[in-house]
């Protein structure tokens, strides 16, 4: 398990976060606090996540931006589902925000 730089200090604002599943991204979120936590946890809302976890998949979390506005964070969370779907389709467990 892995964590950006930017989630080791406490942060302001929103931001958006990565989840890599043995090195493919499967899960692009936003949150505050320690929503980050989620895919680590075994409990998180996405069963895909628990599941590769459970199986001991190796889960990376990663920071893509943070300091953002819940609206900016919402657009920008958007923009990375799209993305990683025109990349590599049907990689991602949330296939919409």
């Amino acid at each position: 398990m892995l964590f950006n730089r930017n989630f080791w200090g406490s942060f302001e604002g929103n931001y958006v976060y990565a989840v890599k599943v043995d090195g493919v991204n499967r899960y692009i979120g936003r949150g505050v606090g320690a929503r980050y936590k989620h895919p680590l946890s075994g409990k998180s809302s996405c069963v895909q996540l628990n599941r590769d976890l459970f199986e001991g998949k190796h889960i990376q979390v990663w920071a893509v931006e943070d300091n953002l506005s819940k609206e900016e964070a919402i657009k920008l969370e958007k923009e990375w589902i799209l993305i990683c779907n025109t990349i590599r389709k049907d990689s991602l467990y949330n296939i919409r925000s």
